[in-house]
């Protein structure tokens, strides 16, 4: 019984070692998307209200398909995306997926418009940008 009692604390010394251990060891976790350099997410929500239909969509590009898209954004090529560049990419690509879509209420089709558009691009892996773009847009009645 004494032998038993007198390795409790250093059974408790040990495990104590053992957590401070694991949590100086522990990597940091990382702020990029989840998955490989190629992938793209898509996210709709839709917002159903008493007087308005509302969609809320996300679009986000890895690396790699960031980098290709680049070229389409940058219409000035001087490797600087600036404000009109940005505004105009978000805008044409708001509108296009918009067209795209087939939205029908009580079985007609509508056509939504955008309300807002936002592009951005968060840092990814090794340096290179991702990119976010999301938009809202409104469903007509």
């Amino acid at each position: 019984m004494t032998l038993h009692r007198s390795l409790r604390p250093l059974a408790l010394t040990i495990v104590l070692l053992a957590a401070a251990l694991a949590l100086l060891t522990a990597t940091k976790s990382a702020d990029a998307h989840p998955l490989g350099n190629f992938t793209v997410n898509r996210y709709t929500r839709i917002e159903v209200y008493a007087d308005a239909v509302r969609l809320h969509y996300v679009l986000d590009m890895a690396e790699i398909p960031t980098f290709q898209e680049f070229g389409d954004i940058d219409t000035d090529g001087d490797g600087e995306i600036n404000p009109g560049e940005n505004q105009a990419y978000a805008s044409g690509e708001a509108e296009d997926l918009l067209k795209s879509a087939q939205l029908t209420i009580d079985g007609s089709p509508v056509q939504p418009s955008v309300r807002t558009t936002n592009l951005i691009f968060p840092e990814g892996q090794g340096g290179l940008d991702t990119l976010r773009l999301t938009f809202t847009a409104d469903v007509p009645a």
